[in-house]
């Protein structure tokens, strides 16, 4: 039996059909029931097994007169048949046991497929193969949508833009997708209908999905539902252990309730405890909630549209009803005075239990208001509690990215018995925190990113419930209190950052299990105290470049599963980590200060089970013991080692780096290897990887190798390879199709490349510096390419005829996913055919490709953020620029052909532009319109004579025009606020003088024929009123200039 599950409408039911129909033909019997759960409801579940006994025996068989009448005949009529049923649906296990009871009721050889929502019924049925049904990936989404919306599998180029946006806000979910694609279908050549359905979509999910969706919702208790609804409306993103205390205090059971959510697929738990709910599962939610009253906010139980909340308190129209709002400054200015909303505002919201402000101020009494609040979120504010805030049964409270500090005048008011959580993280003012004895049963406190926090009062010691404590990235902090050892129920210590030398660890940490004090450079040691943390499961000291040693009484840590020392300063590891049993990670790689010889008690890492990384800089000798490490391992070696052991066959990943005197030995034997790593001046033959057939990810770098070997097209698992600085690399074999990345770099004998048609997975192609290699065959072939990079490196220009051979790429037409296309350096590249196809693209650099005179029209490339031509000595325009609405950056400097431009005043998006030594063109027309204009270089352009008005460009920051001979003036300069602390001046020497009008709407230039820019100086946009000021910063680097010699 097999069982999938997933959240509705992510494509189970036709996962499992594809299944189903390719194994059909293999089976005398077989069976599909559809739609198992409503059926059940409708009409029972003894239908659904008369359809299975009918489909099962190939004949009609009578209705049965109850389940169990129906259980006892497919138990004894099905016996001995090979079957194969697809059960769709499920989502009860009385439906299975109705259905499946018991495997034995077929012959050994048959095949039970169920699909169902509810991850509990595969749990409770026993089902010991399951799939999760995850999300599509962009591409795949896309393909899908246009296979409904087009009939195609990509969209016409016209319409591309548009479909990434559905793809998008159906969040990859299968059935919006094609729900979606199949009503624009016959719309397809519309854009008015297309762009009215989007904004439609913005506003309310597509009913049809979102009934689909609500048979989960439907499935849950009242107190899930209000936990499903809280996340939908407010809690995406955060961290569950924040919340949790919240509905605890309501009574809403979270910890099962979260626990239902996960198991329906309505909630994830990612890494990090950050809750994840999908885009069509948050509009779903909001929607149920506008359902309440769609006229009156104030009779909603969640307002998270701010301009709601906040029209709701202007009006003092709040009731009972509300128990969660959230208000953001910039959508408060309009009714509340000075930033700050008043007391009178929330008279009658008597059930209010979560309230977040962002930007906005408290003020007035209230007292006997707000009496159910719960959870507090206060950011971005000088936060002043006002008088009598109800804190009573407040739990959590987060008042991260204020403006508090140590004499904040809440402290004192500070008494909440039932605070479980304290967040006071990114607060740049706090210094110290006052006493801790308000809050006696605080469980969470977090405190990172204070960057300016010196000190912790002593009396964290009496936060006997606190279990986790968080204070990263505190670069102030040097010492710890010693009453943090009396932590008791502490769980999580986290101090990664911080400047302490000593962590006070003491027996009274009874329960810790995770401490992390990684990057900690000043810690020098490690207390024999640590011994006594009989629950740590997990130490993390990571880059400590201080601690020289580990103390002996490590080896007492039984229940110690993860050792990270990567980085640090350990010179050698004590004796006792070899009796460390449930040790599955030791990782001291890049140890640079470890010497002599592994001690060979160490080889006990033969037990550990999941990952031993191990780098010592200098050690010669690893012990021989080592070759006996069982199968999921992961080695790391680096540094002076001379030779190596017999490596184990069951070893997955190798990693040999900077070893150039080590005594290489024969790969051909480690068949279970996924990863290989060689890093180093040393010999390698094709033959010894021909063996390596399960190879995934394949890295080379600066090894003595001719060629890889032909076997490699056989390495069906290979997904990455990475070859780079491999000069004696003379040419490669045909490659695997299910290479997703390539890249080939500074190898410098490598004369041609293979056919690439084959690699219809690769989404990366990365060609650097390859002397010798002077065509791409097979690139148009390649489908789903994403990034194309031919390179040659300026760096590098000693070097002769990197990538430079290439006069020609194949037509790119086909390469309709291709993000990013890097060209740059390719000297002799005369054409691009097919670029204007591409309208996917958000990246082209084709700097310094110096044979280019034109491209192709660029009016579809919709999604083109970044456009590089720097360089391209003959290229004379640019047709189809005007177009680009996306386009954030263009660089052209160097483009001497280019005379003229097409109308910049499209181009609202952008932010840089850059044209240094365009020598011929004439002028930048709609230069004036641009308004989001952060960057302007024109230095070099001699032929213009003269700029519109730049007082629109209001957010210009950065304006450089040194050596523009022609041009008298510039008009609206005065305006320009946001340009730069410090205004520029390009200094030019004149036959006779120089004039410059600081603080004026215009940079008056003498007239001369033979201006030359000296130099460049800055002067503080406070001195532009002094014309002293500017002249004498002026005169100081004109001297300068003079006396360093160079004078013209």
């Amino acid at each position: 039996m097999v069982g999938i599950w997933g959240m509705g409408g992510i494509g189970k039911t036709t996962l499992a059909k594809v299944v189903y129909n390719k194994l059909v033909d293999q089976y005398e019997s077989c069976c599909f029931l559809n739609d198992i759960r409503e059926t059940s409801q409708s009409k029972g579940l003894s239908s659904l097994q008369r359809k299975l006994a009918s489909d099962i025996l190939r004949r009609e068989h009578e209705e049965f007169a109850n389940i169990s009448e129906g259980i006892a005949v497919l138990q004894s009529r099905l016996r001995g048949k090979k079957a194969l049923i697809l059960l769709d649906d499920v989502d009860n296990v009385s439906q299975l046991k109705a259905l499946a009871g018991d495997l034995r009721w077929f012959c050994p050889q048959s095949r039970i497929i169920v699909t169902t929502r509810e991850k509990i019924v595969l749990d409770q049925f026993q089902v010991g193969n399951t799939y999760q049904v995850e999300l599509l990936d962009e591409h795949q989404a896309l393909e899908l949508f246009s296979k409904h919306a087009f009939g195609d599998a990509l969209p016409t180029t016209d319409f591309v833009d548009l479909s990434l946006d559905i793809v998008e806000i159906a969040g990859k979910l299968p059935l919006a997708l094609e729900v979606i694609g199949s009503s624009l279908f016959v719309h397809r050549g519309r854009r008015d209908i297309w762009e009215s359905t989007i904004e439609q979509l913005r506003m309310e999910p597509n009913m049809k999905v979102k009934e689909k969706l609500k048979i989960s919702y439907d499935s849950l208790d009242h107190k899930q539902k209000e936990i499903f609804l809280d996340i939908a409306c407010f809690f995406t993103g955060t961290d569950v252990r924040d919340v949790i205390p919240t509905w605890d205090d309501c009574k809403f059971f979270p910890a099962v309730g979260i626990e239902i959510l996960q198991l329906k697929s309505l909630i994830k738990i990612l890494d990090g405890n950050k809750i994840w709910m999908h885009d069509q599962l948050i509009d779903l939610g909001r929607h149920i909630v506008d359902q309440e009253n769609y006229k009156e906010p104030e009779l909603r139980s969640r307002l998270w549209r701010s301009k709601e909340a906040i029209k709701v308190l202007a009006d003092q129209q709040g009731t009972s009803k509300v128990e969660a709002m959230a208000i953001f400054q910039e959508e408060s200015r309009f009714i509340v005075k000075g930033d700050c909303l008043r007391s009178e505002h929330f008279k009658k919201l008597s059930k209010l239990r979560c309230l977040q402000l962002v930007g906005v101020g408290l003020d007035g009494n209230f007292q006997h208001l707000l009496p159910e609040l719960r959870l507090l979120r206060w950011s971005w504010c000088n936060v002043s509690l006002p008088a009598y805030l109800h804190r009573n049964n407040l739990v959590v409270l987060d008042l991260s990215c204020s403006w508090i500090d140590e004499d904040w005048n809440g402290w004192s008011s500070l008494k909440m018995v039932k605070l479980k959580v304290l967040k006071l993280s990114y607060c740049p003012e706090l210094r110290r925190i006052p006493d801790f004895s308000a809050f006696p049963n605080l469980e969470r406190l977090m405190l990172y990113f204070c960057l300016n926090l010196v000190s912790v009062d002593p009396s964290i010691g009496l936060l006997k419930a606190l279990n986790i404590l968080d204070m990263r990235k505190c670069q102030s902090l040097r010492k710890l209190p010693k009453q943090l050892g009396s932590l008791e129920a502490l769980t999580e210590l986290i101090i990664d950052g911080t400047f302490i030398q000593e962590i006070p660890i003491s027996t009274g940490m009874k329960k810790l299990e995770f401490l992390s004090a990684n990057q900690c450079k000043n810690l020098n040691r490690i207390p024999e105290s640590v011994g006594s943390l009989m629950k740590l499961k997990r130490l993390s000291l990571e880059g400590c470049c201080g601690l020289k040693e580990l103390p002996d009484s490590i080896g007492q840590l039984n229940s110690l599963v993860e050792l990270r020392l990567g980085n640090s300063g350990i010179t050698s590891l004590p004796r006792s980590l070899g009796t460390l049993e449930k040790l599955e990670l030791l990782d001291t790689s890049c140890c640079s200060s470890q010497e002599g010889e592994i001690p060979t008690e160490v080889e006990m890492v033969a037990r550990i089970s999941r990952c031993a990384r191990l780098g010592f800089g200098r050690v010669k000798i690893l012990p021989e013991g080592i070759s006996s490490l069982s199968r999921r391992r992961t080695h790391y070696r680096k540094g002076r080692l001379q030779t190596l052991p017999e490596l184990p066959s069951s070893l997955i990943s190798l990693k040999v780096e900077g070893s150039t005197r080590l005594a290489f030995p024969d790969l051909s034997a480690l068949i279970n290897l996924k990863e290989l790593y060689l890093c180093g001046d040393f010999k390698l033959s094709g033959e010894c990887l021909a063996k390596l057939f399960k190879l995934e990810k394949l890295v080379l770098k600066s090894v003595s190798i001719i060629s890889l070997p032909e076997e490699i097209v056989d390495f069906s698992r290979l997904k990455e390879i990475d070859i780079s600085h491999c000069t004696e690399l003379k040419c490669l074999p045909v490659l695997p199709s299910s290479l997703c990345l390539l890249k080939i770099r500074l190898c410098s004998s490598l004369q041609k490349l293979p056919s690439l048609s084959n690699l219809k997975n690769l989404l990366e192609l990365r060609i650097d510096c390859c002397a010798m290699v002077t065509e791409i065959d097979g690139l148009g072939d390649l489908v789903s390419l994403q990034v194309l990079c031919i390179h040659d490196f300026p760096e590098l220009s000693k070097l002769k005829n990197l990538c430079k051979a290439i006069e020609s790429i194949p037509d790119l037409s086909r390469l309709q996913r291709l993000k990013n296309l890097i060209l740059e350096g390719c000297d002799n590249l005369r054409g691009l055919n097919g670029l204007g196809e591409l309208g996917l693209l958000e990246l082209l650099n084709m700097n310094g490709c110096k044979a280019i005179e034109k491209l192709p029209n660029l009016s579809r490339l919709q999604r083109l953020r970044v456009l590089r031509m720097e360089g391209c000595d003959k290229l004379r325009r640019l047709g189809g620029l005007q177009e680009l609405k996306s386009l954030q950056i263009l660089d052209i400097s160097g483009c001497k052909a280019i005379e003229v431009l097409p109308t910049l005043s499209k181009l609202q998006m952008l932010r840089e532009l850059r044209m240094e030594a365009c020598e011929k063109l004439l002028r930048l027309e709609g230069l004036e319109e641009l308004e989001s204009l952060n960057v302007l270089d024109i230095s070099g352009c001699r032929a213009i004579e003269k700029l519109p008005d730049l007082s629109k460009l209001q957010l210009l920051r950065s304006l450089s025009m040194g050596d523009c001979e022609n041009i008298r003036e510039v008009l609206g300069l005065d305006e320009l606020s946001d340009l730069e602390g410090a205004t520029q001046f390009d200094i030019f020497l004149k036959r006779r003088t120089y004039t410059v009008a600081p603080g004026s709407p215009m940079i008056n230039l003498a007239e001369s024929e033979s201006a030359i820019v000296l130099a460049r100086t800055y002067v503080p946009r406070s001195d532009l009123g002094s014309e002293d000021a500017v002249l004498r910063a002026m005169t100081t680097l004109l001297d300068s200039v003079w006396r360093s010699g160079e004078q013209r």
